[in-house]
């Protein structure tokens, strides 16, 4: 089911979504892997910017 609510909000969700598994790929791995993970989330935020 897909949640109807303001842009602002939807981002806020990707957000909290991705917050913890980007802190244990920083915490965990090389640079990297970190640049992988921050394309993940942009990428994330980037179809919540697009919808």
């Amino acid at each position: 089911m897909v949640k109807k609510y303001p842009r602002s909000e939807a981002i806020q969700d990707v957000v909290q979504q991705n917050e913890e598994a980007y802190v244990g790929w920083t915490g965990n791995l090389s640079n990297k892997s970190n640049i992988k993970a921050l394309q993940s989330f942009s990428n994330a935020v980037g179809l919540v910017l697009n919808n």
